[in-house]
């Protein structure tokens, strides 16, 4: 041993030593080695190199017991994989036959085309069968497909994606619906190569959307007819209310009432009268306690200030109008000072339905609807409404005012009357009385008793006239 190592292996016991490195291919692993603990000694070059051969026989061991352990590792891990793919393709196929759906590539430049399980299925074909997009578009709809051929055709053309819903028709008659997506894939040079996809099964969806379509519809009608039905009601009480009196202050007064809350919040009527004045003979409010402010936005009109814009319209212009959202920037825009905009805050309209009442030309008033529920706004349909139940309004007005013009001229006519028939009754009774003492003074086949019967005769035929006038005045009386 050299000096400075011979320590260590005395310590060891160790009197000669004969060692040789082992390498696994290029990487060293470890030694190989003899010792002699009796005495020093000289190994023979044969030791050294059999000593080097076993090295060379362990480490090549070892190296391949390391190559086959990486072997089978190999294959394992492989194994694993497609265990793993395998599990992974049947829960795919598991999925797309849950959700009806089926994949596939076209090979463009072979014409080849390859589906999914699923695919086969929804086309009826049987599995593993040879598939081609002509053998596919045998089984789309007639009627869709110029449709499919045109979208596929210019997806191809233009190199880009395309979605299409259309019908096929798979053994022996049976009609699906199928909804399929796909994009074209390019190859180096720009060329189409694939074109990559999946369509659904969606006959179940599309039946059960046309079946709420249907029922969405069938309720749209049924609410429709409802709300004609509650129109035409409304109308009708509308109808009764103002026909039930001449007296139309009193009579557009309950119509507001009637308004309220049937298709309105809170509602006004106002009339114009022969100077052109504007009066509010109807108001009627959901929350009683507003109605005040109703007749207290009035002092801006007594007052002579311009007329919001929708009354305007309809006092002056003689139009509706129809407000379907009033926000505060609204309020604020036509509000005439700070107290009428608080006002008007106060009362809270969300949309407004506002018609004018008229006979032909002229115009007698307006009827306005407001509503304060965000959730309720007019449309025209109650604008419709409105103006139906204005024209109504109007006419009722008008055969108030003319009820009341005939009555003023039935009572000047009884008058005049009951002066004639005074006046007619003071001579005739005058000239009845002459005549009949004439008669009374004259012999009876003398010529002056029948000419005092005759005059006689004559007035009493005219007593009985003025008599049946004044008979016909009290029956109308009543």
């Amino acid at each position: 041993f050299p000096p400075s190592e011979r320590p260590y292996f005395e310590a060891l016991g160790l009197r000669s030593v004969a060692v040789v490195p082992v390498f696994v291919g290029e990487a060293w692993w470890g030694f190989l080695g003899f010792a002699h603990d009796a005495s020093d000694r000289e190994w023979a070059r044969a030791t050294i190199s059999a000593l080097r051969a076993a090295a060379a026989t362990l480490g090549a061991a070892i190296y391949r017991n390391r190559v086959e352990e990486a072997l089978r590792e190999d294959v394992r891990q492989r194994q694993l994989v497609e265990a793993e793919l395998r599990s992974r393709e049947a829960q795919l196929a598991e999925a797309q036959s849950i959700a009806h759906v089926g994949s596939f590539v076209w090979d463009i430049a072979t014409n080849e085309l390859r589906g999914s399980d699923e695919l086969y299925r929804i086309y009826g074909f049987e599995p593993n069968s040879s598939l081609s997009p002509g053998v596919i578009l045998q089984r789309v709809h007639p009627e869709d497909f110029d449709l499919v051929r045109e979208t596929i055709d210019t997806a191809v053309a233009q190199g880009r994606s395309f979605k299409v819903k259309h019908r096929i028709v798979r053994p022996p008659a049976e009609i699906r619906v199928f909804s399929v997506e796909g994009r074209v894939v390019l190859d180096e040079a720009g060329a189409p190569a694939q074109i990559i996809g999946a369509g659904q099964d969606i006959t179940e969806q599309h039946e059960a959307e046309i079946t709420a379509r249907k029922l969405i519809e069938e309720q749209t009608r049924r609410s429709a007819a409802e709300a004609e039905q509650r129109r035409a009601a409304f109308l009708a009480d509308a109808s009764r209310v103002l026909g039930a009196s001449f007296d139309y202050h009193t009579t557009l007064a309950k119509l507001a009432q009637l308004a309220v809350p049937a298709v309105a919040d809170f509602c006004t009527v106002d009339i114009l009268d022969r100077n052109g004045a504007i009066q509010r003979l109807g108001i009627a409010h959901a929350d009683p306690e507003k109605e005040e402010l109703l007749h207290h936005i009035m002092k801006w009109v007594r007052a002579g200030s311009p007329l919001v814009p929708h009354l305007h319209r309809a006092l002056v212009e003689g139009e509706p109008t129809l407000i379907s959202e009033i926000d505060q920037r609204l309020i604020a825009k036509h509000a005439l000072d700070a107290e009428h905009e608080a006002v008007i805050l106060a009362l809270a309209p969300t949309s407004v339905a506002c018609v004018p009442l008229k006979l032909g030309e002229k115009i007698i008033g307006a009827l306005v609807w407001y509503t304060t529920d965000d959730t309720r706004r007019y449309d025209e349909r109650d604008l419709e409404l409105a103006e139906e139940l204005a024209r109504r309004a109007a006419l009722a007005v008008e055969n108030a005012r003319l009820y009341h013009e005939s009555e003023q001229a039935t009572r000047s006519r009884d008058q005049m009357l009951g002066v004639v028939a005074h006046d007619l009754r003071n001579p005739l009774n005058t000239m009845l009385m002459a005549a009949e003492l004439l008669a009374g003074s004259s012999p009876p086949d003398s010529q002056t008793y029948r000419h005092a019967a005759i005059v006689q005769r004559a007035g009493e035929r005219m007593n009985r006239l003025v008599q049946d006038l004044l008979d016909v005045k009290r029956m109308e009386s009543g």
